[in-house]
């Protein structure tokens, strides 16, 4: 169930916590980064990979904790072993 106010994140610790899975957070509030969640975090599938949200189908590219869901808003967490857009600026940095 989605409260006002809920962010991605919010809902994530609030839904981890119920089920008792172990998770991870760096920062806070808008800048609130997701580490790694039941023992899966960065980088254990690659130098690109991590946890990312979809909000509605769409993948987000802010905090975890900047979009402010709305009712009937769908919340997908998944882990990418390899994202393209980091991947890139990896390649093009010197």
């Amino acid at each position: 169930m989605v409260t006002q106010g809920d962010t991605a994140a919010s809902v994530l610790k609030r839904t981890a916590k119920a089920h008792r899975l172990a998770f991870e957070t760096t920062g806070s509030g808008e800048l609130t980064y997701v580490k790694g969640i039941d023992g899966l975090y960065e980088f254990d599938d690659g130098p690109t990979s991590g946890w990312k949200y979809r909000i509605n189908g769409k993948v987000l590219d802010i905090g975890a904790g900047s979009y402010k869901l709305k009712p009937g808003d769908r919340l997908e967490w998944f882990y990418a072993s390899e994202d393209e857009a980091a991947k890139e600026d990896k390649e093009s940095s010197p």
